[in-house]
């Protein structure tokens, strides 16, 4: 179920970030910095966080966890996989709990859904006879955990109470480990992790038993914290509400009232304008994003705009189309930020047509809103966009950015200003000047006690610019990472989680002539494919039987797993 090199390679900091940053190194460095971090103890640290994007009018708070108790909560969790197993398996709903199945590389842990067709397809078995939908959706869920619940989902609250300094128990032990890792704070557990999923889990999976107990005739499902609940008898409805409201106030959780939905059949999951802009994928590119846009002004959802930007990225453009759309996609990137990790494929994969002037005029407008509205995961990307496109910008932008407190923002510029050789002009060289006394006086703890930066929010700028040497001034080493046990014996692996040498893979999705088919149609064509292979075989001296071996439907199942869950069919 469980295995900690995937724990600590994927789904450690936030997937809004930019590529550039990864705990690869430290995933492949498993084992020493797992027994490094056990070999000492600290109480708690920082996290590093930023403010990233949730919808037009709301933000969310992400969290880069402090490596260090990391590695100590992904250990705790697989050394005590069995007992964490069997409070997963106490849920019939969960589509995000974990799964005794060995996960891909990519991936985190295995679980019953994996993409957005495993979970439109789990809803969908449960519409049935059923002639009503609930839809709940547990109000800012991560934020409100109270990580004192967690041993009361594991152990019940009666006996969680009764023993809450007792840390032989499973779950006060992981209460502690959440707190260690966010300041150790009870209110809330950091956004962005696996660990903090996983422990969700066990907080939901418990209230999921609840609910199956109460109300075994019901069909429902669970995504994350999102329920979709089908019954037959609309009597029921206030009851199962009401219940399942008791269940979550008892972990000091609530709903989003204003989320609760009840539905009559017959039934529809997802979003109509997926259906709408299927219709429009034969289009060429700038009449298909016309008609983006309107689908978007009838309904402001961005994520139709995120998936039709997917689509146009297929695209081959020639010198005459190009300008007009790079126009076009500049235009909705100023508006929307937020689309950067798609607007930046589009833009990559017609690198050799790109107008350099036209985006970095782009860059400067979002850097100057981003700013000025505190739009932290904006400013990232639109540094990351300078440092990736090459693009010279003006000092003023350089010391604008220094001059935030978005470390991560930061720290890719610190890495343009070393890899462009401006670290000793005289603006620039000022706020790497402040930056290295503002960190040098983050060192000393309100307790008064030294070496103490590494357990800061700061703690990945300052590892960053120890091994990249960004902070060190004529005569003046910056080499605070290098004092602490744990980020030393990092640093001595050649650990990054910065990696100033990041590129994109060379695009293979530029061709002309698209042929579309559906899902199915693909399916029904590679079922075919197939059948003709047996057919033409049994025509030669090759020895066959009527059907593939083991091994090769294996391998014919595993052809079309990926296909299903690759973003770029529709």
């Amino acid at each position: 179920m469980f295995n900690t090199e995937n724990l600590l390679r994927n789904e450690v900091f936030p997937a809004e970030l930019p590529p550039c940053f990864s705990t690869d190194d430290l995933a492949t460095n498993a084992s020493f910095a797992i027994a490094t971090s056990n070999s000492f103890g600290q109480n708690h640290s920082i996290p590093l966080t930023y403010s990233g994007y949730k919808s037009e009018s709301s933000r969310r708070k992400f969290a880069l966890p402090n490596p260090y108790h990391y590695c100590k909560a992904v250990d705790f969790i697989v050394n005590n996989e069995s007992q964490i197993k069997a409070i997963f398996e106490k849920s019939k709903y969960s589509l995000t709990a974990p799964i005794d199945r060995q996960p891909r590389q990519e991936q985190a842990y295995a679980k019953r859904s994996n993409t957005v067709l495993d979970t439109k397809r789990e809803i969908e078995c449960l519409f049935q006879e059923n002639r009503y939908e609930i839809r709940l959706d547990i109000n800012a869920f991560f934020d409100n955990i109270y990580t004192h619940c967690i041993p009361w989902a594991i152990h019940g609250i009666t006996v969680a109470k009764k023993h809450r300094n007792d840390m032989t128990l499973l779950g006060n032990q992981l209460d502690k480990l959440m707190r260690a890792l966010n300041y150790d704070q009870t209110n809330g557990i950091l956004v962005g992790n696996a660990v903090s999923r996983i422990v969700s889990e066990i907080i939901l999976c418990t209230i999921d038993e609840q609910i199956s107990k109460k109300f075994p005739e019901i069909s429902c499902c669970r995504f994350v914290d999102d329920y979709y609940i089908y019954i037959s008898n609309s009597s029921q409805i206030q009851e199962i509400i009401s219940y399942i409201r008791t269940c979550l106030t008892q972990y000091e959780l609530s709903f989003n009232e204003n989320k609760i939905r009840i539905t009559e059949g017959p039934f529809l999951y997802g979003n109509p304008w997926v259906e709408e802009i299927k219709q429009y994928i034969h289009l060429q590119p700038d009449v298909f994003l016309t008609k983006l846009i309107i689908e978007y002004n009838k309904s402001k959802d961005l994520a139709i705009l995120k998936y039709g930007l997917k689509v146009i990225s297929c695209y081959h453009y020639t010198k005459n189309n190009w300008p007009a759309m790079q126009s076009r996609l500049i235009n909705l990137w100023t508006h929307f930020p937020s689309l950067s990790d798609r607007i930046i494929d589009i833009f990559l994969n017609n690198k050799d047509l790109l107008k350099i002037n036209a985006l970095k005029r782009a860059i400067y407008s979002v850097i100057d809103e981003s700013i000025l509205l505190n739009k932290e995961q904006e400013l990232i990307w639109a540094v990351w966009f300078v440092k990736i496109f090459n693009i010279s910008i003006s000092q003023v932008y350089i010391t604008k950015v220094l001059k935030t407190t978005n470390e991560l923002a930061i720290i890719i510029m610190l890495d343009i200003v070393h890899s462009s050789n401006l670290e000793n002009v005289a603006s620039i060289l000022q706020q790497r000047r402040n930056l290295h006394n503002y960190l040098k006086s983050e060192d000393t703890n309100e307790k008064g006690i030294p070496n103490s930066l590494m357990w800061t929010a700061h703690w990945l700028l300052a590892y960053e610019s120890t091994k990249n040497q960004w902070l060190k001034l004529p005569g003046i080493p910056f080499e605070y990472a290098k004092k602490n046990q744990f980020f030393n014996e990092l640093l001595n692996r050649n650990v990054k989680f910065y990696d100033p040498n990041f590129s994109y893979p060379n695009s293979s999705s530029k061709f002309h002539n698209h042929e579309f088919a559906t899902r199915s149609e693909l399916y029904n064509a590679l079922r075919k494919m197939k059948k003709s292979i047996l057919e033409n075989l049994k025509g030669t001296d090759v020895e066959t039987s009527s059907s593939f071996t083991p091994l090769e439907e294996d391998l014919f199942r595993k052809f079309i797993e990926a296909l299903q869950a690759d973003e770029t069919i529709y």
